[in-house]
């Protein structure tokens, strides 16, 4: 990895909502040759993704999962990314990469109200948005947004946060202490993300 992964972000606009919300959204802060590498990457391994549902535990979701490919990888661990965690949230953080993964959502996929767990694995989460499709994406009923609540189970019912999913850009949260939730697509939405999970490791 080079200094090239990022482009050039906006830090106090993301700041200021970490502060507030507990997540914050780098618009199209992927450089362009680390997102067009790594969507080829992920087409690739998605061509033998897992469809992963429960429709009636706790958790409701529906979405194909697989693991991450070596560049994926060495994007998340690369000091630019753990450099942002730092910077937002404070100490170090290394990877859990057996609990970060590849997903892709369709039409009516969707990942219900949650906590990442466990939470000493996923103290904080980035998300990396590399495909997003809608033929409406700013639409009421789109699925390409993250609802952030929270800390407790209560808040559900109001998002406090609204953020889009649009390719290219990253979204920092703390996973594992505010419920969040990826509402169901829309028909001719599609979305592409990598989700990597940090533990703390200076601690």
């Amino acid at each position: 990895m080079n200094n090239s992964v990022l482009a050039s972000i906006d830090h106090q606009a993301a700041s200021r909502s970490i502060a507030r919300y507990g997540f914050g959204l780098f618009p199209e802060a992927i450089s362009p040759s680390a997102l067009a590498a790594m969507q080829a990457e992920a087409r690739a391994r998605l061509a033998d993704a897992v469809l992963a549902e429960d429709a009636k535990g706790e958790l409701r979701y529906r979405a194909h999962l697989t693991s991450l490919g070596p560049y994926a990888l060495g994007f998340l661990r690369d000091p630019a990314l753990t450099g942002l965690l730092t910077r937002h949230f404070g100490g170090e953080y290394s990877l859990s990469e057996e609990i970060s993964c590849l997903t892709r959502y369709d039409a009516h996929s969707h990942l219900g109200a949650h906590l990442d767990t466990p939470a000493e694995r996923c103290a904080v989460t980035i998300l990396v948005y590399l495909e997003a499709d809608g033929p409406d994406p700013d639409g009421q009923e789109t699925g390409l947004v993250l609802h952030v609540y929270g800390k407790e189970r209560d808040s559900v019912a109001n998002p406090r946060l609204t953020i889009p999913t649009v390719a290219g850009s990253i979204v920092l949260g703390r996973g594992s202490e505010i419920w969040h939730e990826r509402p169901a697509l829309a028909p001719g939405e599609s979305v592409v993300a990598i989700t990597g999970c940090y533990g703390r490791s200076d601690r």
